[in-house]
């Protein structure tokens, strides 16, 4: 039994290492990249925008602008989202991975958590994403918001803020998060 454990961590622990090397070289090219290079300030935007600030916006628009049903939407968005939020941070906590670039101090350093798994934005992207594409199942915004998704995400491996994996990660989280807890929000909402 012992021998199968030993065998068991040694595997673990080539395969983290071998999760990490990847990780590591696609950090590199992705924030080295020269044609994502020409767009800094874009990216920038792009990650703090996944702060919440577009979310935010566009649920604001709804709420001012959009049809009584739109309300309700929107709450059953905010509450899957703070859902979202309490799993992803709890398993930042458990996992306690170092983000890949210490953040030194500055105002966005002190806004952010030091954990880099999973990406906490990408994985409330992808998982608001997988929501307006549910209430609004027209093409044009299903190719929007997961668009919008796939750009945050990418955006924090940019910035450096997280791993490839961290991103990919979150983006899995995110919907399955949603999809388990749509139909709850649903009858609690409406």
């Amino acid at each position: 039994m012992k021998r199968i454990a030993a065998k068991t961590d040694e595997w673990v622990r080539l395969v983290g290492e071998r999760v990490h090397q990847w990780d590591l070289s696609l950090l590199e090219a992705i924030s080295e990249n020269p044609t994502l290079r020409r767009m800094p300030f874009m990216w920038i935007i792009l990650t703090c925008l996944g702060d919440g600030y577009i979310w935010a916006i566009i649920s604001f628009a709804l709420l001012l602008f959009g049809r009584p049903i739109d309300q309700i939407y929107v709450s059953i968005g905010l509450s899957i989202t703070a859902v979202n939020i309490v799993i992803f941070r709890s398993l930042k906590v458990l996992f306690k991975r170092a983000r890949p670039v210490y953040m030194t101090v500055s105002l966005r350093a002190l806004t952010i958590d030091k954990f880099s798994f999973p990406s906490g934005h990408t994985c409330a992207a992808f998982g608001l994403a997988f929501i307006f594409s549910y209430f609004y199942p027209l093409f044009i915004v299903q190719i929007t918001v997961y668009t919008v998704a796939i750009l945050i995400g990418l955006s924090r491996i940019y910035v450096k803020e997280h791993y490839p994996s961290d991103v990919i990660f979150g983006a899995l989280l995110g919907p399955v998060i949603s999809f388990l807890f749509l139909p709850v929000s649903i009858r609690i909402f409406m």
